[in-house]
């Protein structure tokens, strides 16, 4: 606690000196690490929100990588009709597309990776795990992650639109 009587948060680093099995001194130095662990705070904080925000959203979203699932959260889960986030992630992405379509979206998605462009909106044709086809609308772009460069992709059933269209 300071002078004005806030909470300072601290790290001590100390050394001690021994001469014939007997401590002769210690030396030591006290940091303040206030702002760094307000700084953490907030971060935890930060992270909580998005994560929150990630795992509620009504549209499926997918992180993958050399067409490997590395996260879904539960609405991907749902639309393509899987009974747990693990199912999911063992399964490549050709998975859950059209098979007409898989080749012509696996040429786009390493396009996509080495930076060239492509559409980033579009709509297509969702594989459920029954098998049934359905319509969806893609959005996908290259995110950075700590441990390389992947493909985020948000997916929304379109089934009710396209009723309507038809209508």
């Amino acid at each position: 606690i300071d002078k004005e009587g806030n909470i300072r948060w601290v790290e001590d680093r100390k050394s001690s000196y021994f001469e014939d099995g007997k401590l002769k001194r210690i030396d030591g130095c006290v940091f303040d690490i206030t702002d760094k662990k307000k700084q953490e705070v907030q971060l935890i904080a930060s992270e909580d929100r998005y994560r929150s925000l990630i795992e509620s959203s009504p549209l499926g979203i997918v992180i993958t990588r050399n067409n490997q699932v590395l996260y879904a959260n539960a609405s991907f889960v749902k639309i393509f009709r899987y009974d747990q986030i693990q199912e999911v992630l063992s399964l490549p992405v050709s998975a859950f597309q059209a098979q007409e379509l898989v080749e012509a979206l696996a040429v786009r998605s390493l396009k996509r990776q080495k930076g060239e462009l492509e559409p980033n909106s579009y709509d297509s044709i969702g594989i459920k795990k029954d098998k049934s086809r359905f319509p969806i609308h893609v959005e996908v772009d290259k995110i950075n992650l700590k441990d390389g460069v992947a493909i985020i992709t948000f997916i929304q059933d379109i089934t009710g639109r396209k009723l309507f269209e038809e209508a």
